[in-house]
């Protein structure tokens, strides 16, 4: 029987030796994964890229070893018998055999958030199980205090060597190492111009991605908002200068739903080994409740936009939007609708570009608009927190994930597209309860052209699948009587 081995080079990446060319071919194929959406893309419309990217080299036969259960039937099927010939992986399992399971008494003694802390069951048994599996992710709902989890995770982990606690924003860095301080753990921070390495080092992918040397002595790195790390760049990192890390872990409220971004991550991390649903925390009564209006505009019987979409055409889900913003009479439709809903208390309005929220701001008086630019987010997420009646209107790129402003008593969301992890991202942003607070009114505002109205729908779907109430109503942009 011929024989494959396997040439185990690091924590992730493998090579198989001794297998003939087709059995290569079957492979490739196997870890071959469609794009999302790549029939829009300019490179397969003009035939120069088939659509799919590849997690699997056939130059050294090289993929990652969280997918070698799917690589191994195939060798098996083809009359390999599979030996591992090589493993450089170095041996931690005196670590292993040091971490010890955490109970609700490990933190007793603790002051969290000015008050005795307390872990609640399931975020010890998340924690648990990453000690036990000692890489993999954990997807717990935005509200769960997946923070404190990386907090501990860290502060375990590092008394065995350095930790690198790795979040999509700047925002983030700073919110994780305000938590970290209340834990004990005096975490340096790395982004922008700002370089502290500590025993526990927080920074933006962006910023850890120019210094591989940061990944020197890393006993263990955790990847925060994990459903980012299917950019090309984050993959590359955890694969590249932080292979040779043994224990790895990442967190989200809710993974990808495409094959290829769930690949993604579990070749550089791990498969998903806990998982927590809003839905369930909600039961608990550890979450507010929630009911969901989508509220359809009739752009359609706006004679513009018959003439400039004859036909319902426009080219794609931007150019339809941009448009609608455009149009002064929607963008007051819009401001009307948000005011009315602001009567019931503060209401964070999320938009995907920075323009769309500065014709709100100009549209609804004493509204605040934010987006990246912006530096003093932090102090002005307090304001509102603090205040009542406040309409904040942020981009989804600083505020669908990671922010923590409990009393957002309305959570308006126009045209906020399809994914299914920035759906659920974007509704944990008001999940969060507070002394006032048990229920929290999402209103999701969209079009009824062509894109709108298909990722209207889609969204009903994922409201479903999230167990979330919804209804619909429809209204003429001179018609805001329905909004309450």
């Amino acid at each position: 029987m011929a024989i494959a081995k396997l040439i185990i080079r690091d924590e992730v990446n493998v090579n198989i030796r001794g297998i003939d060319p087709h059995t290569s071919d079957l492979i490739w194929n196997r870890l071959s994964y469609y794009v999302p959406d790549h029939f829009f893309k300019a490179s397969n419309m003009i035939g120069r890229w088939d659509g799919m990217i590849r997690l699997y080299k056939k130059r050294g036969n090289r993929t990652s070893l969280n997918l070698l259960k799917h690589v191994i039937p195939i060798l098996v099927q083809q009359g390999y018998e599979v030996e591992i010939a090589e493993d450089n992986r170095q041996d931690y399992s005196h670590v292993s055999k040091q971490l010890t399971f955490i109970n609700e008494n490990s933190f007793s003694d603790y002051i969290f958030n000015e008050a005795p802390l307390v872990v609640r069951d399931y975020q010890l048994e998340s924690v648990n199980r990453a000690l036990k599996d000692g890489s993999g992710v954990l997807e717990m709902a935005t509200g769960s205090g997946k923070t404190l989890v990386c907090a501990i995770l860290s502060m375990l982990y590092s008394l065995h060597g350095d930790v690198v606690v790795i979040v999509p924003t700047i925002d983030l860095v700073l919110q994780t190492r305000s938590t970290f301080k209340q834990m004990g753990i005096d975490a340096g921070i790395w982004y922008g111009a700002t370089k502290e390495k500590e025993r526990v080092t927080i920074g933006t992918w962006q910023s850890i991605d120019h210094f591989p040397e940061l990944f020197d002595g890393v006993i263990c790195f955790i990847v925060d908002e994990v459903h980012k790390a299917k950019a090309k760049v984050v993959n590359e990192m955890l694969t590249g200068p932080g292979a040779n890390v043994p224990f790895r872990f990442g967190c989200t409220g809710t993974m990808p739903k495409e094959e290829l971004f769930k690949a993604q991550i579990e070749a550089s991390i791990g498969p998903t080994i806990f998982e927590l649903r809003a839905w369930q925390l909600q039961e608990q009564g550890v979450l507010a409740d929630a009911s969901i209006i989508q509220m359809e505009l009739n752009d359609k019987k706006n004679p513009k936009y018959k003439r400039k979409f004859p036909e319902n055409k426009p080219l794609d889900w931007k150019i339809e939007t941009d448009w609608l913003f455009s149009q002064s009479e929607r963008v007051t439709c819009l401001a009307t609708a948000i005011q009315q809903i602001a009567q019931n208390g503060n209401t964070l309005v999320l938009v995907n570009f920075r323009a769309y929220g500065k014709l709100l701001q100009e549209a609804i008086p004493g509204s605040i608009s934010l987006d990246g630019r912006d530096k003093n987010r932090i102090d002005i997420y307090k304001e509102f927190n603090d205040g009542d009646d406040g309409v904040l209107i942020c981009t989804t790129g600083i505020a669908s994930t990671g922010i923590d402003i409990p009393r957002i008593f309305n959570l308006v969301v126009i045209e906020p597209g399809k994914k299914f992890e920035s759906i659920n991202q974007i509704l944990g942003r008001g999940l969060r309860k507070a002394k006032d607070k048990t229920r929290l009114n999402v209103y999701d505002l969209h079009g009824n052209g062509k894109y709108c109205l298909r990722h209207a729908r889609i969204r009903r779907r994922l409201y479903m699948e999230a167990r979330q109430p919804y209804e619909t109503i429809t209204m003429d942009y001179h018609d805001v009587n329905t909004v309450s």
